[in-house]
């Protein structure tokens, strides 16, 4: 009896080892999917909305003319009436408004050389003079902007996005529809 005993271990261990190798084998041929990373958008000054602290911000783009504890941080431009702005909602830059003087240099097809034709034109009170808001919502950028002059007035920077979630969160004020006044 005890000669059955041990055979019938045995041939329950070979059992349990082979569906372990069986398992082994399995696991290792499935891939496993990629994890998910936050996509990052375009930068400016080394900041990036969504990854840079509130402390990167100051580092890069210095002392701020208001109060550094507040949500939106407002920084010196070329333009003596317009600053440029951060929000920074807690720890983290979320949207920076860069504003565009003709000191800066930079034109509409600075842009669109790197990032293509804007997806989306969105048209708030300065369309009427043919300013649009050009959209790259998965790019993290837009820009304010006249296209057939190539002029550039503003550029934004936020987390990647949708254009339903950027109109909500940063463009409030713009709409899809053109409306010319009449």
């Amino acid at each position: 009896m005890g000669k059955i005993k041990i055979r019938i271990l045995l041939v329950l261990l070979l059992g349990l080892f082979v569906v372990g190798a069986f398992l082994l084998l399995r696991a290792r041929s499935t891939p496993s999917l990629p994890t998910p990373t936050p996509s990052a958008g375009a930068k400016y000054k080394f900041l990036i909305p969504g990854t840079s602290s509130r402390g990167d911000v100051l580092k890069n783009l210095g002392q701020p003319l208001n109060d550094e504890a507040s949500e939106l941080l407002n920084f010196k431009s070329n333009n003596p009436n317009l600053p440029h702005q951060a929000v920074v909602p807690e720890d983290t830059v979320v949207f920076i408004r860069e504003i565009i003087t003709a000191k800066d240099k930079k034109t509409t097809e600075d842009i669109t050389s790197q990032y293509g034709n804007a997806p989306y034109t969105l048209y708030g009170p300065a369309s009427v003079n043919g300013f649009n808001l050009y959209v790259y919502p998965d790019k993290g950028i837009a820009y304010i902007g006249h296209v057939e002059e190539s002029i550039l007035l503003e550029i934004w920077y936020f987390q990647p996005t949708t254009i339903e979630d950027f109109q909500t969160r940063w463009a409030k004020g713009y709409s899809t529809t053109h409306r010319p006044i009449q």
